[in-house]
């Protein structure tokens, strides 16, 4: 009866037994491979969202900046092909006193395609020039103007529509005169996964704007 008992211990797994195994195995395998997938795709999907919200509130930042200062504001409109973004180029100017040194100071944010047909780029270029220039935004590119450089601050901004915009607002009016704001809409899509944001920038009392 031992030797019998022995024997059956050492014949193994049946072929039954080895089938179950297997099928249970694979289903472990399966709910792992499936779990970290499920991890990955989450944690791409979160970081995308998570640079469109930044993206959109980095535009927001500078724009509004340099708008508060802003002493003279143009508004253009930049068509490409069938898209339109209405407020692009955003010129920007002000009379900037530093101690003695008192100078005039523009900045133009430019829109245009970017990456991909679907998604533009935002760049702001700035000049200085003496302070005894008129303070105009046609004065930008003008003789004595020194260029401050280029940077790009959105690369996946959605254009056209009610997407990415900026345009003037009347906020407060008086029997003398209205002061205006500037209402800029950001839309950002990063990977399908958009964000947006809209603000209300008061620049100056009085401000020059065009048009």
């Amino acid at each position: 009866m031992m030797r019998k008992l022995l024997l059956r211990g050492q014949r193994g797994f049946t072929m039954v037994e080895l089938v179950v195994a297997l099928a249970i195995s694979a289903i472990v395998v399966v709910a792992a491979i499936a779990l970290v997938y499920y991890t990955l795709t989450a944690a791409g999907q979160n970081l995308a969202k998570t640079e469109a919200s930044q993206e959109v509130g980095y535009v927001g930042f500078w724009i509004s900046e340099d708008t508060q200062q802003a002493q003279a504001i143009t508004l253009g409109n930049t068509t490409v092909g069938s898209t339109t973004v209405r407020g692009f180029p955003l010129t920007l100017g002000w009379v900037d006193s530093s101690g003695n040194l008192t100078k005039t100071k523009w900045v133009q944010y430019t829109i245009g395609p970017g990456s991909s047909s679907t998604v533009w780029q935002l760049k702001r270029q700035s000049w200085v020039g003496p302070g005894n220039q008129t303070l105009e935004p046609t004065y930008v590119i003008g003789p004595g103007n020194v260029s401050q450089g280029e940077i790009i601050i959105g690369r996946n901004l959605v254009p056209g529509g009610n997407n990415t915009y900026c345009q003037k607002s009347n906020y407060t009016c008086d029997q003398f005169a209205c002061v205006s704001s500037l209402t800029l809409q950001v839309t950002a899509n990063v990977n399908s996964k958009v964000a947006t944001n809209t603000y209300e920038v008061h620049p100056r009392a009085f401000s020059l704007w065009s048009p």
